[in-house]
């Protein structure tokens, strides 16, 4: 086989500055797909974070429900048997107040459970965030060490799972929540769990 100089025409035809700028062109078009894939929500295969891990989180001393009942917390059987949008979030986290009104909105979809993960914080911080912010979960458990969070691959809050009947988390999204990506991403998740 014979060498061709750098900037000298192949057989083909095509030079190898231009071989090589397709080669990385094609590499970037790749690396943007896995990036979507794993950090935009868009997983194509269901996945188990409980294949091999139970988990108890305690409710969240002083959340109470709209109607002043407390909240609980959840296990992972509690994942099992209905639609849930799982939610990492703290009350010290800035992006988590700007997402907290489309959970609310969210919550609205009675069709889903949505529970909360309250993430390294102080209850009573928490309950007062909820308080003063509205309520959108049916449960919440405090993961104070963030045991939760890193089993469901979350680098940081917030953090949302849709996940279906199974158990099963059929897509996730890290940051947070708005408009558009309850459009692009958790509705269109929420009725594939809904169907399956």
């Amino acid at each position: 086989m014979n060498e061709i100089p750098y900037g000298k025409m192949s057989s083909n035809g095509l030079s190898r500055r231009r071989m090589l700028l397709m080669t990385l062109g094609a590499s970037g078009t790749a690396a943007a797909g896995v990036y979507a894939w794993r950090h935009l929500g868009l997983r194509a295969k269901l996945f188990n974070p409980f294949t091999k891990t139970e988990f108890r989180l305690e409710p969240v001393e002083g959340v109470l429900s709209n109607g002043g009942i407390p909240v609980p917390g959840f296990a992972a059987e509690d994942l099992k048997g209905q639609v849930v949008i799982l939610n990492h979030w703290a009350s010290w986290c800035p992006p988590c107040v700007a997402e907290h009104p489309t959970l609310v909105e969210l919550a609205k979809d009675r069709r889903i459970h949505m529970f909360g993960a309250n993430f390294k914080d102080k209850p009573e911080n928490a309950a007062k965030f909820l308080r003063e912010h509205g309520n959108p979960f049916v449960r919440v458990g405090a993961d104070r060490s963030g045991f939760l969070a890193s089993t469901f691959g979350a680098r940081g809050v917030p953090f949302t799972s849709v996940i279906n009947r199974k158990g099963e988390v059929v897509t996730t999204w890290s940051g947070p929540l708005d408009n558009d990506s309850l459009t692009r991403v958790i509705r269109p998740a929420i009725e594939l769990a809904l169907k399956g």
